[in-house]
């Protein structure tokens, strides 16, 4: 049986970091291969406060170390580009992605690692669902250079969003195909969350950006419509909402499969409400920065979700108005088939 290697974003104490993680390895095990996950450690620069700092090796252990040791085959680690070229992993095939694995403010000396630098041969190698997270190119003349050197090795490169297409176009002169973020491919993750039962008037919220207002809004909205509204990732009693302060990878998931609607501003939520078909409120964290989730609500026709304020949400009856999911899951099948065409082509070559 041929090994695929995946270098992404699987270390991230990420819910998304770790599920599309996941949904790749199990997509391609699904066509018959063997999967290892690169163990490439990128550097934590987030700057956290005495709190996190403390709950922080916790948190990554029980939430994301658990599933990764369970569902996760993992390569040794690397801890620098240079052991990476040193001793690279002995794989068939190279898959690069899903996630912001271009984004160059994330990935910053271990950049041309998530350009396959450290291959030295001629085995295939691809990307599926890169991102570049942003609308501009983030690469100096130099970089740029020996990026799109490295890249006309690759024997396809598949991106999660339009503006990925035009930046290597643009910049590096090289062609890409749009596929789906790796969450959609797999449609069953009951091996991960066991069985899931829906319950009734519940509301579950999961919001990176919150301002002084959200908490006064979601009661407010609670109040009108008689809601039982749970909030995931709030570790502080909130007054007459519920709690789910560190939920793990299980517990979120299930939050969103067991709930009637979602409110969100994160694209891994949006898609695990689309998987559920939930009912759904989209909620923009940054309007600028909006794309991969504007993108994927266009496609599917629903872009009516998308509310750019509380008041919007609260004096418009538009979110009451039920996704028809018949009509999703039509649009939605032709994008995972050809999805799964792109990824089915691309280790066949090998």
């Amino acid at each position: 049986m041929k090994k695929v290697g995946i270098l992404t974003f699987h270390d991230e104490p990420n819910y998304g970091a770790f599920l599309q993680t996941y949904a790749l390895s199990e997509a391609v095990k699904e066509l018959g291969f063997e999967v290892e996950i690169i163990d490439l450690r990128i550097k934590d620069t987030f700057k956290y406060n005495f709190m996190s700092k403390l709950l922080g090796p916790i948190i990554r252990f029980f939430i994301f170390e658990k599933p990764r040791r369970k569902f996760l085959n993992r390569s040794k680690i690397y801890a620098s580009s240079q052991e990476l070229i040193d001793n690279p992993p002995n794989c068939d095939i190279f898959i690069l992605g899903s996630d912001q694995v271009w984004n160059k403010d994330i990935i910053a000396d271990l950049k041309y690692s998530f350009f396959f630098d450290f291959i030295k041969d001629n085995k295939t190698r691809f990307a599926y669902a890169s991102s570049f997270g942003m609308n501009k190119w983030g690469f100096n003349n130099e970089e740029t250079i020996i990026i799109k050197k490295l890249l006309n090795n690759f024997s396809s490169i598949g991106v999660r969003e339009s503006t990925a297409i035009n930046l290597l176009k643009e910049n590096c002169g090289v062609e890409a195909t749009l596929v789906l973020d790796p969450t959609l491919l797999i449609s069953d993750y009951s091996k991960i969350t066991g069985p899931t039962k829906q319950k009734p008037n519940s509301m579950v919220c999961f919001k990176f950006k919150k301002d002084k207002d959200f908490y006064p809004f979601l009661r407010e909205f609670k109040n009108e419509n008689n809601f039982v509204i749970s909030v995931m990732a709030k570790t502080t009693p909130i007054k007459g909402l519920i709690n789910i302060p560190l939920p793990s990878v299980k517990k979120w998931i299930k939050s969103i499969a067991q709930s009637e609607i979602v409110l969100t501003d994160s694209y891994h939520v949006l898609i695990f409400s689309i998987i559920h078909e939930k009912q759904f409120i989209v909620l923009p964290a940054n309007v600028k920065n909006f794309n991969r989730l504007s993108e994927l609500l266009s496609d599917l026709d629903l872009s009516n979700r998308i509310f750019y304020s509380y008041d919007e949400v609260l004096k418009s009856d538009r979110w009451k108005t039920r996704i028809d999911y018949s009509k999703v899951k039509k649009l939605l099948t032709k994008k995972v088939d050809n999805s799964l065409s792109f990824l089915k082509e691309e280790l066949s070559k090998n």
